[in-house]
């Protein structure tokens, strides 16, 4: 999981960051619900459980988590502002998704203005008592891009795993200055050695629980 952590950072682009971390944040709600003996794990077993879209969010865990995947799409940021590749307006933030095929506007009519959509159940009066998210200049992807400006806070450390993460600068520049960038291209970070060959590209790790239990598969 650290490995994909690591693997995310040192993406060129939002876009390519965000499909990669996604991985590991599925692995945390795949592992919320694993066999407890010699039967495979039924649906009625995980049913209350973070393995499940209709209740995840009812588990404690699931704000922790969440505050985790936070602080690493914050850290993601910080990296860019301290290389000087990235100045995080709007539309730059935006454009990768526009680029991709998938996301595609101009193909996908019924995404074309996605962006702008109200958030449910930020825009619902009767379900959301924050006069912060419940302004209209906010509660959309696009204006609510700068959350931190809206909510009030900073992480005092990107520390990940107990480990610093400014070596993650050096792997990036690293990355950057090989004649094989934009290939898929093993390295070894200086934030985890230990952790042995990461890949730098499009290279996935699994996106299921990672200990020896076999959960239940969580999709999002």
């Amino acid at each position: 999981m650290t490995k994909n952590v690591i693997q995310a950072l040192t993406m060129p682009t939002f876009e390519k960051f965000d499909s990669i971390e996604v991985n590991s944040h599925n692995q945390i709600h795949n592992c919320m619900c694993v066999r407890t003996n010699t039967s495979e794990v039924t649906k009625e077993e995980c049913r209350y459980s973070m393995n499940t879209i209709d209740f995840t969010s009812f588990d404690p865990l699931f704000f922790l988590h969440h505050g985790q995947v936070d602080r690493i799409l914050a850290l993601y940021q910080h990296i860019r502002e301290v290389l000087g590749q990235q100045d995080w307006t709007k539309e730059s933030f935006l454009q990768d998704y526009k680029n991709e095929e998938h996301y595609n506007f101009t193909k996908r009519p019924d995404i074309s203005g996605s962006f702008d959509w109200p958030m449910s159940p930020f825009c619902n009066a009767s379900m959301n008592p924050s006069y912060v998210t419940l302004n209209k200049g906010s509660w959309t992807i696009r204006n609510s891009y700068y959350y931190q400006e809206l909510f009030g806070y900073k992480y005092d450390s990107f520390d990940l795993g107990g480990k610093s993460w400014l070596p993650l600068l050096e792997d990036i520049k690293k990355i950057y200055r090989s004649e094989n960038y934009g290939h898929e291209r093993p390295f070894v970070s200086g934030v985890a050695p230990e952790l042995g060959v990461i890949y730098n590209t499009t290279h996935s790790f699994s996106d299921g629980c990672t200990t020896k239990y076999k959960p239940a598969k969580f999709k999002v």
